[in-house]
């Protein structure tokens, strides 16, 4: 007898029994996974990142803004750079601003990509990273750490969006 596939998953009741998710649990403990996986991929970039703009990366030494920048970045300890880079709203320092945009687009990815994966529609997701690949192209030409943490993250979806492929779809 096959592995079960589809949305139903069964979950140990406590009791040695088991008891099936209704499908908006089951829709409910998905989307949930999702957050989860999103918040930790999150933390993962984030780390590489603090690491990046502790040693002045995305910082031009001509521009008298970047270096007062460096410098106030230099002056925090690890842990505060990376917590103001994880949260990701500041009024006061610019480089740690980017709204939580490539977090909530990395969770619709985690959501779309084992349905997409199911289908066999792998030119959609390679579309779609070259979408995001083009525009940015010309400052990852000078912040090569910034194009490795975008490919980090994009592999690191797809290999949990396969998980999940294997695990719910």
């Amino acid at each position: 007898m096959g592995r079960r596939r589809g949305w139903r998953r069964k979950r140990s009741s406590g009791c040695g029994g088991t008891e099936e998710l209704s499908n908006l649990g089951s829709w409910i403990w998905y989307l949930a996974q999702c957050v989860i996986a999103a918040l930790v991929i999150r933390a993962i970039i984030n780390v590489f990142k603090t690491f990046s703009l502790r040693d002045g990366e995305p910082f031009d030494s001509k521009k008298y803004k970047d270096r007062d920048s460096y410098n106030a970045v230099k002056a925090m300890s690890w842990c505060k750079t990376f917590r103001g880079s994880y949260v990701g709203f500041s009024k006061e320092h610019w480089f740690f601003r980017d709204y939580w945009l490539g977090g909530l687009i990395g969770l619709a990815e985690l959501i779309i990509y084992p349905f997409l994966l199911s289908k066999g529609k792998w030119q959609i997701i390679g579309g779609w990273i070259a979408i995001k690949t083009v525009p940015q192209w010309s400052v990852w030409i000078r912040s090569r750490s910034t194009f490795n943490r975008f490919l980090l993250a994009n592999i690191i979806v797809l290999a949990v969006s396969y998980v999940w492929l294997r695990h719910y779809v």
